[in-house]
């Protein structure tokens, strides 16, 4: 009996090989026609089994192999991206499960290692749930289907790092009474985006830039976001007072 995965061809041979000798191959108790040499390739699941009949015996000798048939998994590559943080950041492999396959009742182990993962030997991440990391790194997952399997790529990024920074503001006056805050020297990667909120104030324009023209006395807060692969949205905040 053997494990065949998405019906792979397998050859067999009889090992019986005598001048003269013929060759009858069964899928089941049905002859398969046209199937009389000593080899033949099956293309799907079955119990198969060859009769062989030498000169001068009307005997056959016969044997049968059992392929059982099995589904790889549908997998892809992915990316898990976790936000900025000094030093390595904290890795939730498992989270990236549904990027990686949704084949029902699979089954995923995590490897450092893709000789490990194409081997599925015991060498897998000890706790795939806080898996540490400097980011730029590719984790190997071995995705089970029953007795078939595939491995696929997990890249691991760490998130550029944002920091919402603004000004120090004028105070308003009756002469002042409007003014523009200043969040130009905060850092944050292309694509981010802006949005001031208050407490108390007013923001008259400008409230997804980084500079808001304001008219009224509060407490401002400008929160920098960023989305990124694996929708993984990462934040950098800093308010104000306006007095």
């Amino acid at each position: 009996s053997i494990n065949v995965c998405d019906n792979a061809p397998q050859t067999f041979t009889a090992s019986v090989q005598v001048p003269g000798a013929t060759f009858q191959w069964f899928l089941g108790p049905a002859p398969i026609t046209g199937a009389v040499n000593p080899s033949y390739t099956a293309t799907q699941p079955g119990v198969y089994s060859v009769e062989v009949t030498i000169p001068g015996n009307s005997c056959p000798g016969k044997a049968t192999v059992t392929v059982v048939g099995g589904t790889s998994p549908t997998v892809q590559n992915a990316t898990l991206t976790s936000c900025y943080t000094a030093g390595n950041a904290i890795f939730n492999l498992t989270s990236a499960q549904n990027s990686i396959s949704t084949t029902p009742g699979a089954t995923f182990s995590y490897y450092i290692n893709q000789a490990d993962a194409n081997a599925g030997n015991a060498s897998t991440i000890a706790a795939p749930t806080t898996f540490s990391s400097a980011g730029n790194q590719t984790i190997y997952v071995l995705v089970k289907n029953g007795f078939c399997s595939k491995v696929a790529e997990l890249l691991l990024v760490k998130a550029p790092e944002i920091i919402a920074t603004i000004a120090t503001p004028s105070v308003l006056t009756c002469t002042n009474s409007q003014i523009t805050l200043n969040a130009s020297a905060s850092v944050y990667p292309t694509g981010s985006t802006f949005v001031w909120t208050t407490t108390g104030g007013n923001i008259v324009s400008g409230g997804s830039t980084l500079n808001p023209i304001i008219n009224a006395p509060g407490t401002y807060t400008l929160t920098i976001s960023n989305t990124f692969a694996g929708n993984v949205t990462c934040t950098g905040v800093a308010n104000v007072t306006v007095t």
